[in-house]
């Protein structure tokens, strides 16, 4: 036959100079193609001459139980003439990165690519976060501002200015109609995210918001203060409705559980507290972190929640316990997010990098290595 590529299942294959030759196979042993590559190949290069590729979805290749991983060629690899590599595909899973050098990135989970730079701050970005359909992502700066962005271009569609002071989190409403901000001139604000229109500023706090996030419902929105209290608020009329008072030192973060029934809170005291939302009690204090605890967020089944520490760790605790259940050993000032089935954590880091963990083992699978400054949010796609 000649030198190239041999149609199988009547797909047409490209003629390419080659040394040796590979088949892909699907996980039952079916064969896709026979392709003439070369040792130099990479995963990429063997997906394009596949002719697959897709924004929405992730090929992996498997050698045996090994996975030909980004940055690996077929003879690096160990790979060799006749080989047959399994075709793996499973949705794309997307991550998204704010750092001190005042910029965002996306990356692809599954293989830690980075797909595309934000850029357009003037100064460091402090969260980036997606829209609820993961078309758009918000960014949170020291300038200032927060700005709106096509995930798939990297495009800022809009500027959202009204804020005297830097902007600390940036997040969308359950539907994605509007943006809740925090910021060191001590309000929040609902935003159009369509027009970037401020619609409303939450007043009441008597220092820095350090963090805004919207109650599941999208009825209320919770925020933290480094006056030492969080709030709950009407999103629509923007009323305080409750005061969740306990910390000792500043609030760093808080955050509604998947019901919407509790509030986590992080603080400067080196405690993590859940609130009931309702009635502002406190239910239980989180503590084994040995200094400033400045994220906290609950996984989406609610049974867990990952707070993350100045100490260098990530700490997973039982929510209706508050049993530790796990430690990361974190690099730097890690800020932690769960992923949407709950079986990955990634972590923040000053030392310029993200890692993602297994939350059920507290593996580190993969770090995300790219920015040029400290990594100060991260955030994944729905």
């Amino acid at each position: 036959m000649h030198m190239g590529m041999r149609p199988v299942m009547g797909r047409p294959l490209l003629h390419r100079h080659c040394i040796m030759r590979v088949s892909l196979i699907t996980i039952g042993g079916g064969e896709l193609a026979v392709l003439d590559v070369e040792p130099s190949w990479s995963r990429i290069d063997i997906l394009q001459a596949f002719g697959h590729a897709s924004p929405k979805v992730v090929f992996r290749l498997l050698h045996g139980l090994a996975e030909l991983l980004p940055g690996q060629t077929l003879g690096s690899a160990g790979i060799q003439d006749g080989a047959k590599l399994t075709l793996v595909s499973e949705p794309a899973q997307f991550i998204v990165t704010a750092s001190c050098d005042s910029t965002a990135k996306i990356w692809l989970q599954q293989t830690g690519d980075c797909l595309r730079t934000l850029q357009g701050h003037q100064y460091m970005v402090n969260t980036a976060a997606f829209s609820p359909d993961g078309t758009l992502v918000v960014t949170a700066s020291a300038d200032k501002t927060a700005k709106i962005w096509l995930a798939q271009t990297g495009d800022c569609m809009r500027t959202l200015q009204g804020h005297g002071d830097m902007v600390n989190t940036a997040t969308f409403s359950p539907d994605g109609t509007f943006v809740v901000t925090a910021s060191d001139d001590e309000t929040a604000k609902i935003w159009l995210a369509k027009t970037g229109d401020c619609m409303r500023t939450l007043r009441g706090h008597g220092d820095w918001v350090k963090a805004a996030t919207f109650s599941p419902d999208g009825t209320f929105v919770v925020t933290a203060s480094i006056d030492y209290t969080a709030k709950i608020w009407q999103a629509e009329t923007g009323v305080c409705v409750q005061w969740l008072r306990g910390h000792v030192f500043g609030v760093r973060a808080a955050a509604f559980s998947p019901d919407g029934a509790c509030v986590v809170t992080a603080s400067i005291d080196g405690t993590a507290k859940i609130w009931q939302a309702g009635t502002g009690d406190c239910m239980r204090t989180l503590q084994g972190h040995t200094y400033i605890v400045h994220a906290a967020a609950f996984s989406p089944d609610g049974i867990f929640v990952v707070t993350a520490s100045i100490d260098r760790t990530a700490r997973i605790w039982q929510a209706e316990t508050g049993h530790c259940v796990r430690t990361l050993p974190c690099h730097g000032n890690a800020v932690p997010a769960f992923s949407p089935d709950g079986t990955f954590v990634v972590t923040s880091s000053s030392d310029r990098t993200a890692s993602i963990w297994q939350a059920q083992t507290g593996d580190c699978v993969r770090t995300l290595q790219g920015h040029g400054a400290s990594v100060t949010a991260v955030a994944f796609s729905p």
